[in-house]
Formats: C-alpha cells, sequence, structure tokens
C-alpha cells in the first residue's frame, strides 16, 4: 500500500493517504485546519467562485478530498485572528476568533455530532504557531509577561532580528 504524505506538492486523486485507509475500514473521518492538501482552485477554474488564489485553496467534496467525510479546512491564510474555511461549498466561512481556539470549537462540535455507531478519525492541523507570530491574541500573550521567544540554533538570523518573530512576551 502506498500512503501518501505530503505538503506543498498536490496530492494526487489516485493516491492512497491514512484517510483513505481508514475510510475501507468503516471509519467516519474528520479534517479540521490548515492543510496544502490541493493546488489552488485556479488550477481547475480561471474564475473561482470561492475566491482561493495561490495555495490558500478550496478543495471541493470528492475523491480530491481522500474520504474525509467532515471537512472545516483551508489551504494557506495566516491570518489567526480571523480566520477563514471552506466546507461542503465554495462560500468562505469567516471568523472572528483566535484559529487554534475556534477550530479546537469544531473538534469538539465533531466529537458531539459525529455518528456513533462506527468508528471514527479527526485529523486537526493548528496553523500556529507559525509565521507571522504577531496574531496572538494580547490576552494570551499577557499570561507570560517578561519573556520572549527562545529560537533554536537552526533558525536564521534574519528570522531572529526581524521584530515579526522576536516577539516579546
Amino acid at each position: 500500500c502506498k500512503i501518501g504524505l505530503r505538503d506543498h506538492i498536490h496530492l494526487e486523486s489516485n493516491e492512497i493517504t491514512i484517510s483513505d485507509v481508514l475510510h475501507d475500514n468503516g471509519y467516519f473521518n474528520g479534517y479540521i485546519g490548515k492543510w496544502h492538501l490541493d493546488s489552488s482552485e485556479m488550477n481547475y477554474s480561471q474564475s473561482p467562485k470561492s475566491g482561493a488564489a495561490n495555495w490558500d485553496a478550496f478543495t471541493p467534496k470528492g475523491e480530491r478530498r481522500h474520504n474525509i467525510d467532515y471537512w472545516y479546512s483551508y489551504g494557506a491564510y495566516d491570518n489567526h485572528t480571523k480566520p477563514h474555511y471552506w466546507q461542503d461549498s465554495d462560500d468562505m466561512v469567516v471568523v472572528d476568533k483566535w484559529s487554534p481556539e475556534h477550530e479546537t470549537d469544531k473538534a469538539i462540535e465533531f466529537f458531539e455530532a459525529r455518528p456513533k455507531d462506527k468508528p471514527f478519525s479527526l485529523f486537526i492541523s493548528w496553523n500556529p504557531p507559525h509565521p507571522p507570530y504577531d496574531k496572538v491574541p494580547q490576552r494570551l500573550l499577557d499570561m507570560y509577561p517578561e519573556k520572549s521567544i527562545v529560537f533554536r540554533k537552526n533558525v536564521p538570523q534574519e528570522m531572529r532580528e526581524n521584530s515579526d518573530y522576536t516577539l516579546k512576551w
């Protein structure tokens, strides 16, 4: 069995993923959050209804979702305090809440609403921590006064010096 786990590369519909294997074994699958699953809708339509561009893609229901039954996702968008998502239509869902909190709320909804007569899986991909690091609610930053980010040695110097990355909290 070939299992495709990729990022930043278009995942072909005919590749077998973990969600395909779980589905074939009776699982109800959910996905919430960021995933560069699909190349932009621009690759399939000159005028995408969703407004998707670059990696921020609406992935329509069907084979390109690899047997994910519950879908609440986006391709790439770094405004974590006002995120957007797509479900089963190209209508963008815009939310006024920090993305990890909102996605956790959606995960709780998934657990409560999922079919109770079958096994399930839920993949959740919170975007933060991810640049830009300044997109964190102040009430959370205030929990850690006088602290700053400690960078690993492999972080490039320009990232350490850029104010977006050296946010003090």
